[in-house]
């Protein structure tokens, strides 16, 4: 990857995934976080961190896009949609993006990372792989050749993806990881395997075969067990609680 250059960053985020976020970029990169910001009716203070907290809607006024980067941090839900929707506004108000990159992460040549993208601690990303905009990929992730991940991708914890389904052979290939896919914590998916659209697989899980979109699959081998749309309610419910 290209050497990192200083930006001056607004983080978009007030909860925990902007509070480890700001941890992040303050210890192990070379960006400086100047701010945060958050849709009105979600600030009730100026000053978050210890940083200033400004309003989304009036961010440009204080912090213009030809001057400041932005990252989003929030977490995944609905589809991954408040994420990749803030995303898009961001854009619109002309911010540039920046990733976040572990300085104990290994990624190789030729590999492809969109914006937006978070990439923890221990991971290993080999030679010829894609990465789309505002995906997160936790620690200890191995990502091998030919791997395919889409956008608003969230990749749990010691996730293994694989690219040779007889080992060791000399024919390869990748995983295709569609859009605002979940990907829980230790979950291994076969050489070939495409995980589709909106899709969850759970932890643990060993997929085994394409994953249609909008369901979500568990188990040894992995099997469906319900909606991408029951998943969120789940979710939901959790968040309420």
């Amino acid at each position: 990857m290209a050497e990192q250059v200083m930006k001056k960053v607004v983080i978009f985020g007030t909860g925990d995934v902007g509070q480890l976020a700001n941890y992040y970029l303050k210890h192990d990169s070379p960006h400086e976080v100047v701010a945060f910001t958050a849709d009105s009716q979600y600030i009730n203070s100026t000053k978050y961190e210890g940083l200033p907290l400004v309003p989304f809607d009036t961010i440009t006024d204080t912090y213009p896009s030809a001057s400041f980067d932005m990252f989003i941090a929030l977490s995944y839900s609905k589809l991954n949609e408040v994420r990749a929707r803030k995303y898009k506004e961001a854009k619109q108000k002309g911010y540039d993006l920046i990733s976040y990159v572990s300085s104990r992460s290994v990624i190789w040549d030729n590999v492809e990372i969109g914006d937006n993208v978070k990439i923890g601690s221990l991971v290993h990303i080999d030679y010829d792989v894609k990465i789309g905009e505002n995906t997160m990929i936790e620690g200890s992730v191995y990502i091998p050749p030919l791997s395919v991940i889409g956008k608003n991708v969230f990749i749990g914890p010691a996730a293994a993806l694989t690219n040779d389904p007889y080992p060791p052979s000399e024919r390869l290939v990748g995983v295709t990881i569609e859009d605002n896919v979940v990907v829980g914590s230790r979950a291994v998916i076969r050489a070939g395997v495409t995980v589709g659209k909106n899709s969850v697989v759970a932890m643990g899980a060993v997929v085994t075969k394409d994953v249609p979109p909008n369901t979500v699959v568990a188990g040894v081998p992995a099997q469906i067990k319900y909606s991408r749309q029951e998943y969120d309610e789940k979710q939901k419910k959790w968040k309420n609680n």
